[in-house]
């Protein structure tokens, strides 16, 4: 079973209540760089 960090803990839960959310939204929500976030 993958290890999920927290910031992918807090993207998958953001996606999942809105999955169209644009990566530059989704970024500064988690306190990310728009890079890392796309990835």
């Amino acid at each position: 079973m993958p290890q999920f960090d927290e910031f992918e803990i807090r993207m998958l839960d953001i996606l999942q209540r809105d999955g169209r959310k644009p990566v530059s939204e989704l970024a500064q929500e988690i306190g990310l760089s728009t890079t890392p976030c796309a990835r």
